[in-house]
């Protein structure tokens, strides 16, 4: 799933650990960042920053075959840190997956 280029700027100031209660943009192309009160000053200097540097330029996913190919000419070291990475978030938000195939490899943990 691609997200809005607004989502995906909201993911990276909160991935980048900056509590916000969301972002929104005008007509005019003004971002607003809305700050939960816990933000520090320089928190909400890093969300500006990222804000004034992000792209909105409209993207889409590319081409199942552009990205085979792109895939096939990595080297097998790059190909299973892929797999791997894609692996783990899939198990992530299907904890229960690999029970299935009799493994005990399990996406969750419960919460000490």
């Amino acid at each position: 799933m691609t997200l809005s280029r607004l989502a995906a700027l909201d993911k990276q100031i909160r991935d980048a650990g900056v509590p916000i209660d969301g972002v929104s943009r005008s007509p005019a192309g003004v971002v607003r960042i809305d700050f939960r009160p816990t933000a520090t000053a320089p928190q909400q200097a890093l969300a500006a920053s990222l804000a004034a540097a992000f792209d909105f330029t409209p993207r889409r996913p590319r081409m199942h075959t552009a990205l085979m190919t792109d895939i096939a000419a990595l080297s097998s070291a790059d190909r299973n840190t892929l797999l791997h990475a894609v692996l783990a978030d899939f198990l992530r938000n299907h904890p229960t997956f690999a029970a299935q195939f009799g493994l005990s490899l399990v996406g969750d943990e419960v919460v000490p």
